[in-house]
């Protein structure tokens, strides 16, 4: 496609979930996308952290007039090349270590649903003296049965002797690359791959190929200072992340709003990121300021441990950002930050910084569909959710068949339904539904689930599955640009967008009357004790001193939440009752991550 002036295009936010490989949908469905719109505001977790970061590259090239949308398609159309016969450059942009190659090897060879005879099959591979230590015992049998003075007594024991020798082989070689996953984990940062230093014949690996790629869709040179949201800011596109801090057992939202407080270590750094966004840590270092003596202080305590300031989150390279959203767990090495843990009831003096691990953005939430919500938005928020297909329909050839949405504000209301199966299907729901139900609820609520797309995938397509063949990639590819056309065929013409805002508002507005008849039944009540709200709000609690004008806003507010509960107390009819969305939502406040 030829890039456009933006300048008559519609604008639009978009989300997208992780998934891994399933990120390969993304590319098409971005550039598809661009061609009605211009992207402000995306956002991702994981794999979708990847793919709303080169959406925000491409935008961002686009409007400069160099890169765009063609180099998108480029980057994307090199994913699924690569030597024939052999592995696409997808799959080997996921390089173990030395250290971690034979552990590598045989998890990615037992990774499927014939896991009972592909696994064993890999780790006799991948631990060949093993497996014939294991078989010795079986194999002697079958010598010693060859003595036996009956034909049948030799066939028999012969048979036997051989199947204890596979047995043995096979048992062998898994308990000695089950005992050695630990180690290789733990040693490389509790990941196989630290994505970082070409092992893999010239094709780079992970990290470096989307910190480099990223400034080519970005229209940027590869030898300078990475591209950083602040880049993306002055072309007016805000770009988000999610990641989890195991430390913390939190998520947090890149770029930091928090960034004061973690730090990097320059040796490990080196190992996970390209020579120049080290360089550039290194050279930007978050300002402090020379008079706050705790804080000179606290940086020159831990410089002596070998620890450097993280940038200030608008200067935060997008690449770093992106990492810190991607590091599945076990695949992909988690990120060492460090920072001071404040729990410790220890001199100031005396605090020095701890390791905190970063992971996969998607254990804490993997489709944060919430991300830009506005109470009456200005632009749609498309987000696109990667599902296994429903039970009873098969792939079709015909890939819009494959991608689906919402239509009419009944659809899509019911939640999906996965049958239970065995017990290893039982322990996988119960980790997903711990793990996504957060973002779950999202996915059947008004206001959200109309500007959905669902992409279908097979158990062969996307996820873990790294060695997909070239006709996969390009059929995922093609799935994506359904997916984008069916957004656009929905949502550029037509009422959804003024329904969408409609529904939007309906549900607000239900849910500031719930507020609003709560709050007047309990500051109505006043009980011994207890102050009545005025009494509360002039009070100047120590952690809290309110200012004169931000006083008078606080009375301002309570007594008008009090005075719409008073008047709705007396109303005969409740929107909440009669006509707002279903399923109903509610006004929680929630700490921002």
């Amino acid at each position: 496609m030829t890039d456009q002036d933006v300048a008559g295009l519609r604008e639009c936010n978009l989300v997208l979930e992780g998934g891994i490989t399933s990120g390969i949908v993304y590319p098409a469905l971005i550039v598809e996308l661009a061609r009605t719109y211009r992207f402000r505001c995306l956002g991702g977790s994981s794999a979708g952290a990847i793919g709303a970061a080169f959406a925000a590259a491409a935008e961002y090239g686009r409007q400069c007039g160099q890169g765009g949308m063609d180099a998108l398609e480029r980057e994307a159309a090199w994913l699924g090349q690569g030597a024939v016969p052999g592995p696409l450059h997808l799959q080997q942009l996921f390089q173990p270590q030395t250290r971690t190659r034979g552990t590598f090897n045989f998890l990615s060879g037992a990774v499927g649903k014939d896991w009972g005879w592909r696994g064993p099959l890999s780790a006799m591979r991948v631990q060949p003296l093993a497996a014939i230590v294991g078989a010795l015992p079986g194999l002697g049998s079958a010598l010693v049965a060859r003595t036996n003075k009956t034909s049948h007594g030799r066939l028999a024991g012969t048979l036997i002797g051989l199947g204890l020798g596979a047995a043995g082989a096979a048992t062998a070689a898994l308990g000695v690359s089950l005992a050695s996953i630990k180690s290789v984990l733990e040693g490389n940062h509790y990941g196989l791959c630290d994505g970082s230093g070409s092992e893999g014949g010239g094709v780079p690996a992970l990290t470096d190929w989307f910190t480099d790629a990223l400034d080519r869709v970005a229209g940027r040179g590869t030898g300078g200072d990475p591209l950083t949201f602040e880049d993306l800011t002055a072309q007016g596109i805000d770009l988000q992340m999610m990641t989890t801090c195991l430390s913390h057992g939190r998520p947090y939202r890149l770029p930091f709003t928090r960034g004061d407080r973690f730090y990097f270590r320059e040796s490990e750094f080196r190992a996970l990121f390209p020579e120049r966004v080290v360089k550039y840590l290194l050279e930007h270092p978050r300002p402090i300021s020379s008079n706050d003596e705790r804080a000179v202080a606290r940086r020159a305590r831990l410089a002596a441990q070998g620890l450097h300031p993280l940038p200030a989150g608008p200067a935060l390279p997008v690449a770093l950002a992106a990492r810190l959203s991607l590091s599945f767990p076990g695949l992909i090495s988690a990120v060492p930050l460090y920072t001071v843990d404040y729990s410790l009831a220890v001199p100031e003096s005396e605090r020095t910084a701890e390791c905190a691990y970063f992971s996969d953005g998607g254990l804490a939430s993997n489709f944060p569909v919430h991300l830009f919500d506005d109470p009456l938005p200005k632009r749609p928020t498309f987000a696109v959710n990667l599902r296994r297909y429903p039970r009873g329909q098969e792939p079709s050839a015909d890939e819009a068949e494959n991608v689906w949405m919402p239509d009419g504000n009944r659809g899509g209301l019911n939640p999906t339904f996965s049958p239970i199966e065995g017990l290893g299907g039982f322990g996988l729901a119960l980790l997903d539904t711990a793990k996504n139900w957060g973002d779950g609820v999202f996915v059947q609520a008004p206001g959200y689930r109309d500007r959905i797309v669902h992409v279908h995938l097979a158990e062969d397509e996307g996820g873990l599955n790294l060695g997909m063949d070239a006709e996969t990639v390009t059929r995922l590819m093609e799935r994506g640009r359904a997916a984008a056309h069916l957004i656009t065929t929905r949502f550029a013409s037509g009422t959804a967008w003024d329904n969408h805002r409609r529904v939007r508002l309906l549900s607000l507005l239900a849910g500031v009357e719930a507020l609003a008849r709560e709050f007047e039944a309990e500051v109505g009540l006043v009980r011994e004790g207890e102050m009545p709200w005025p009494e509360i709000l002039a009070a100047r609690n120590r952690g809290y001193p309110l200012l004169a004008a931000g006083q008078q806003v606080a009375d301002q507010v309570a007594q008008a939440l009090q005075d719409l509960g008073k008047e709705l107390k007396v109303s005969p009819v409740s929107l909440r009752e009669r006509g707002a969305p279903r399923p109903q939502l509610e006004l929680k406040l929630r700490p921002e991550p």
